[in-house]
């Protein structure tokens, strides 16, 4: 479920804006974390941009992620099946 806060911030001369702490608390961010802002449909949209690391790039790859995708609607669909470490041997021919 997605909690929805809505709150005034200003836009300071120099172009900083301040995000109420109720806002960083419900996002789960702290100080000097940075965001990707923007511009969709009239309203800023600014988003927690976490650092992925290198090691851990390939789970965030658009065929993979379409991949979990499909796991994840064939679970919901019940197409899955429980194997034992027995069964996996047998296939693996062991």
């Amino acid at each position: 479920m997605h909690r929805s806060t809505k709150t005034i911030a200003v836009v300071t001369k120099d172009g900083r804006v301040t995000l109420p702490e109720v806002a960083l608390k419900q996002l789960g961010v702290e100080a000097d974390t940075t965001f990707t802002l923007e511009v969709k449909n009239g309203a800023v949209v600014l988003r927690p941009d976490f650092e992925i690391p290198p090691e851990d790039a390939w789970a965030y790859a658009p065929g993979h992620r379409a991949s979990i995708g499909r796991a994840r609607a064939d679970l919901r669909a019940g197409r899955v099946h429980q194997m034992s470490e027995a069964d996996l041997d047998r296939l693996a021919g062991d």
